[in-house]
């Protein structure tokens, strides 16, 4: 279900379900507090009424979901997605009581926190949705999920949060001492001040140094980090510390990672790197790649078979030259290497646009 507003709901529809669905997925963005009792009766209606419901999504602005009764109306849940305006601690602890919930996706209230453990048995994939990093951490420091496999947040923080840096640093310390088997782990972050434009603050330590605590976590596979803001040092010695920290890397994605500063590249050797110490690596982005001719005329160190790498992204290329001509010829000869590197692999460069010459 899609509408824009409650009113395009057709109620006939309800009429189609059947009671018997394992599965309800709900989004609808036009629904606003003067429709929210409304709704709550159209989704009351869209429930069935047995007991077999496991999976269950819910994407609403607006609190509209009983969560009190879905334990005792819908025991079977496996998936849960709910995001609407914030879910309370209360709530949260009642999703626990869910005996077979493996896969949970939560909006988290910004104003109360989690304060009170609580335990997620069963539960593999995680997804947290919050405007900040406190109530984040908070929940992390609080929930217990053994088998807690998968782990997706999505923060949004003001640039003039000069602790954020360390906040991370905290949370990511948590993390892992909380959830050693973590294989997936995705971050997206939003700068809600910059306006778009690059953030002003400085992480004050280097890409390494915050991810030191996760860099323990040797069954990650898939990494995933998105930061408006701060912006983050890196450099070769970084990514050297990190391939060689996560050994079974099948992917890893750092390219929405802002800034454009002197400190902030990787370099050929960075993407050798990759290439001998993490064979199963079959998507790699980066964020800025810094290249200089005389970097493919050493001897390139890779790996003694071939690489069977399938995507290779760069968001942004750090050539010595802007002459439309030899940035041409420079990224030609690069592109040769790294298919050396690659044999198998896409490789995407930025856009390359010609002057435009006047009449």
């Amino acid at each position: 279900m899609h509408p824009f507003s409650v009113h395009d709901f057709d109620m006939g529809l309800l009429c189609l379900l059947n009671p018997t669905i394992l599965e309800l997925n709900v989004l609808l963005l036009g629904v606003g507090h003067r429709e929210q009792v409304n709704f709550r009766t159209v989704l009351s209606a869209c429930l069935p009424s047995g007991h077999d419901l496991e999976v269950l999504s819910v994407v609403v602005p607006v609190p509209v979901l009983n969560i009190e009764l879905l334990p005792k109306l819908y025991p079977r849940l496996r998936r849960v997605k709910i995001i609407e305006d914030g879910i309370l601690p209360p709530h949260i602890a009642l999703l626990a009581t869910l005996p077979n919930l493996e896969y949970l996706s939560i909006d988290l209230s910004p104003s109360t926190p989690l304060n009170t453990p609580v335990a997620f048995p069963e539960v593999r994939n995680l997804g947290l949705f919050n405007d900040g990093a406190a109530s984040i951490g908070s929940f992390i420091a609080h929930v217990e999920a053994p088998k807690l496999r998968s782990l997706f947040i999505s923060e949004t923080h003001p640039d003039t949060d000069e602790t954020y840096p360390q906040k991370l640093l905290d949370l990511f310390r948590t993390m892992a001492s909380k959830y050693p088997c973590l294989t997936v782990f995705r971050w997206g972050n939003t700068d809600i001040t910059s306006a778009g434009l690059e953030s002003k603050s400085r992480a004050g330590m280097t890409l390494a140094e915050l991810f030191e605590p996760l860099l323990s976590l040797r069954s990650v596979r898939s990494f995933s980090v998105s930061f408006i803001g701060p912006l983050i040092p890196y450099s070769p010695s970084d990514f050297q510390k990190i391939a060689e920290a996560w050994p079974d890397l099948e992917t890893f994605d750092l390219s929405r990672l802002a800034g454009r500063g002197a400190d902030q590249y990787a370099d050929l050797e960075s993407l050798t790197v990759f290439a001998r110490l993490c064979p199963r690596l079959r998507e790699l982005r980066i964020p800025r790649l810094k290249f200089d001719l005389s970097d493919a005329a050493c001897p390139i160190a890779g790996p003694r078979t071939p690489h069977w790498l399938q995507e290779l992204k760069v968001t942004s290329l750090i050539l010595p030259t802007e002459v439309f001509a030899e940035v041409t010829r420079q990224r030609a000869i690069l592109l040769g290497v790294l298919q050396q590197i690659f044999p198998s692999a896409k490789i995407n460069f930025p856009v390359i646009r010609a002057p435009l010459r006047s009449r």
